[in-house]
């Protein structure tokens, strides 16, 4: 576990967890389609700050990646959490 830079290595994945893989192809085809429809409203494409280039696949835990960023978040700011939930929607 490595909270500052906020990676993760799970041994035993909760029972409902699965793992998700993003290809580098996918997450171009979505810049593309924002940038598209981003064209025809006037606006600018999409800088590299707010969606940045992926230059490798990501594989995460669906519901563990959520946990963590929370957990990692909190300690960067200097509280460790003894309890908590991250919620989305």
């Amino acid at each position: 576990l490595d909270l500052i830079n906020e990676i993760i290595d799970v041994e035993v994945p909760a029972e409902d967890d699965y793992e998700e893989k993003i290809t580098i192809e996918s997450m171009n085809e979505i810049r593309e389609s924002i940038n598209e429809v981003r064209r025809k409203e006037g606006l600018p494409d999409l800088t590299a700050e707010e969606l940045s280039h992926q230059i490798q696949d990501k594989t995460f835990y669906y519901y563990a990646d959520f946990a963590i960023r929370k957990i990692s978040e909190a300690y960067n700011e200097g509280e460790i959490l003894e309890s908590g939930g991250a919620y989305w929607y």
